[in-house]
């Protein structure tokens, strides 16, 4: 391959990495994936319509074909363009589906009694087998021409119209047949190729697209260094104004001044020497409280959103030491977590809080009595509104037993299931899998034979929750 692509004033060879672009908000990035997608790449915006439509319709491949490049032209036109093709691309790839088909027939026609798989493979197959690999259990049909998804993972099929997708599961969908379309031997470059994406999935859809499209190098532009991370055997380029530019061959390279810049571009600044990740966003309650706790200029509090989003970003920063000398931990809920799961997220850096929801520390007898201490409130009074209040909470949680009992043991059951599969790091390739300390291939398959009696894993959960229910106000 001899793909060159040029960012300011510097060239580099693509013949064997990809590029992944960072920068703070304002440092240029879109203008650089414009400029490359002038020069001759594949582009896809960061603006990206989802709409799926209900029918797909027909048309001739010659007309699709003008259409997409007139599309393509107007990529390299606009800087920033709004791409609302979703219908477009749906429609060429069953064209494609279309076209083999009959082809197929002719060659019926003309005597060929005996086909392969592979003699019906087309783009939409390639679609279809790469987005069920992102989303196990579900499958894609397209019936009358109306997408549909079929949902078997819960055990009994259900269907959906794929109008109806998550942004997830539509945006995996409109980067497969944006990819499916592209030349095997291209430069692709992609805004935000992280956006409306779980950070897990979106390291898996992008290595999937990788070894799909082997022969093709992908420019991926991003703020998000999570993702950047995941990206192995590429260049990293940072961006620092309109024709400043540093380049690494690693991430641990980064000076921590610009590890900062770029995060506090992505409306999360580093000052400290502590980072702690928290669930929830900027407008939850758990970042104001935590950062309250901790009350450390050293200690920097950044909201990730869920768990897993905690969890992925306390084991990117830790695993390649983005910020010398800096610290890094994750504080989520409890929820309903069974013990093997506490002591797993613990060993991963996570903290996890010894209530349900950090809401739930206000009803805490020791916080009641701290902050009644500041109101100067009497503490023998303070207590008895803490006894008043606890009879309350038992008598609410009996009234809710069989609800507590069914969440806890939905949420054991998934833990049983999925921590085994969760403790392999599968590469995209190369090595082979690598388990987690503490976890073997037998260990792995146990989980699965202790669910067979889930008579024996409610009652688990239930006695306990019969204990508080029914101990002394």
């Amino acid at each position: 391959m001899g793909h060159t692509i040029r960012i300011h004033e510097s060239n580099f060879d693509l013949s064997s990495k990809n590029v992944v672009v960072l920068g703070a908000n304002g440092s240029g990035k879109t203008t650089v994936g414009h400029s490359i997608a002038q020069a001759g790449a594949e582009r896809i915006t960061a603006r990206r319509g989802l709409d799926v439509p209900e029918t797909i319709g027909m048309a001739a491949l010659a007309s699709l074909d003008g259409e997409i490049q007139s599309i393509k032209k107007n990529v390299t036109k606009q800087r920033n363009l709004f791409l609302s093709d979703f219908d477009l691309v749906f429609r060429r790839i069953m064209a494609d589906a279309t076209e083999r088909a009959h082809d197929i027939r002719r060659e019926i026609e003309n005597g060929r009694t005996t086909f392969s798989k592979t003699d019906a493979k087309t783009k939409l197959t390639e679609v279809t087998e790469v987005w069920t690999f992102l989303f196990p259990g579900r499958e894609l049909r397209f019936d009358d021409h109306k997408p549909v998804v079929v949902n078997s993972s819960g055990g009994t099929a259900s269907t959906y119209k794929q109008s109806e997708m998550s942004d997830g599961e539509r945006q995996a969908l409109y980067l497969a047949l944006k990819i499916a379309l592209m030349p095997d031997d291209c430069v692709i470059v992609i805004d935000e190729p992280e956006i409306h994406l779980h950070s897990e999935l979106a390291r898996r859809l992008w290595d999937r697209f990788e070894l799909w499209k082997q022969k093709c190098r992908f420019v991926y532009i991003t703020h998000d260094l999570s993702f950047a991370i995941s990206r192995r055997n590429s260049y990293f380029v940072v961006l620092r104004g309109a024709s400043q530019l540093l380049k690494f061959d690693d991430l641990s390279e980064l000076p921590d001044e610009v590890v900062r810049e770029i995060i506090g571009g992505a409306s999360a600044s580093i000052k400290g020497t502590k980072i702690v990740f928290c669930e929830g966003n900027r407008q939850s309650i758990d970042g104001p409280l935590l950062e309250a706790w901790f009350c450390s200029n050293a200690t920097d509090v950044i909201p990730a959103g869920s768990c897993d989003n905690v969890q992925q970003c306390v084991k990117a920063f830790s695993a390649a030491e983005l910020i010398k000398g800096c610290t890094v931990a994750g504080v989520v809920d409890r929820d309903e977590r069974c013990e093997e799961e506490i002591e797993f997220l613990k060993s991963q850096g996570l903290f996890v809080l010894p209530v349900a929801e950090i809401e739930h520390l206000f009803a805490l007898t020791g916080v009641i009595l701290a902050v009644g201490n500041i109101l100067k409130k009497e503490e023998e009074e303070l207590r008895r509104k803490c006894e008043e209040l606890s009879g309350k909470l038992k008598r609410a949680f009996s009234s809710r037993l069989h609800i507590q009992t069914l969440r806890t043991s939905k949420d054991r059951i998934r833990w049983t299931l999925n921590f085994p599969i969760g403790k392999v790091d599968v590469p995209s390739q190369g090595n082979d899998p690598t388990l987690v300390p503490g976890c073997d291939s037998t260990s792995a398959a146990d989980p699965l034979m202790s669910l067979l009696d889930l008579t024996v894993k409610v009652t688990q959960v239930d006695s306990p929750f019969q204990s508080v229910a029914l101990s002394p106000e």
